[in-house]
């Protein structure tokens, strides 16, 4: 049965809200559920939002004050990304998860190439998401989504998304530059295709908290979808982190 896999800095199940931007798979845990073939019910059919299409108006979006380039020591690195590969060995059930060589980092919005593209040449059918930072895989059979989740892995230790980008290691600018993006043009757009999003937190209780604010969740994944290749949820990675 295919399983639908978002990206998110939240280490847990599901989530719809500004969590759903990037660094490990929100739906590590659902792949289990998957393995044990536990029927679903189906979702009703939206017509919300099916004339939305096309290239985001907010894909070229860019702070008013540039940010500098985050930097991070490659020690740093390996850190967040050994406690994140430790996390996803532990949900999809490897308890013995082999040691890859990593090739590069990459950005949240490579999922939908890269550990696509990988996981196809381990001979999965997977296919990108509509914002590009997750992938929908039919892993078949309970033996077949064991496979899966190894290859999963693997892919994911030997292409491990840069961890600047996950919001835990912001600095007080970047917030205050995804908390504008939120403002200015996260919620308009999320407003001018019929969504409505809560109002932007404070400066204050964002800083402490990015997850302070939550994507709207329409109850339909094909309606995300849509929202959220139109309104992505959060601004470019590149951008954040102060890259070209």
């Amino acid at each position: 049965m295919p399983l639908e896999v978002y990206t998110s800095y939240l280490k847990g199940v599901k989530v719809s809200g500004w969590g759903r931007i990037g660094l490990i798979s929100a739906l590590a845990a659902a792949a289990v559920a998957v393995a044990g073939c536990a029927p679903q019910a189906a979702q009703p059919p939206s017509t919300a939002g099916a004339a939305i299409s096309g290239r985001s108006p907010l894909a070229n979006w860019r702070p008013r004050i540039p940010l500098q380039k985050a930097s991070m020591s490659d020690a740093e690195r390996a850190q967040l990304n050994d406690e994140r590969l430790s996390w996803l060995a532990s949900h999809l059930h490897i308890p013995d998860p082999p040691v890859e060589t990593p090739v590069r980092w990459i950005y949240p919005e490579e999922i939908g190439t890269v550990i696509v593209s990988c996981l196809r040449e381990a001979g999965f059918d997977v296919s990108s998401n509509s914002d590009g930072r997750g992938f929908t895989a039919d892993a078949g059979s309970k033996s077949q989504v064991t496979q899966f989740n190894l290859a999963w892995y693997k892919c994911s230790a030997r292409y491990p998304t840069d961890p600047r980008t996950q919001p835990s290691a912001w600095n007080a600018q970047q917030r205050a530059a995804a908390l504008e993006y939120i403002s200015e043009a996260l919620i308009p757009c999320l407003q001018s295709i019929g969504a409505n999003p809560a109002p932007a937190p404070s400066l204050e209780v964002f800083v402490a908290n990015p997850a302070s604010w939550e994507y709207p969740d329409p109850g339909n994944g094909k309606t995300m979808a849509l929202w959220e290749t139109r309104c992505p949820a959060s601004p470019p990675s590149r951008v954040i982190i102060g890259e070209p």
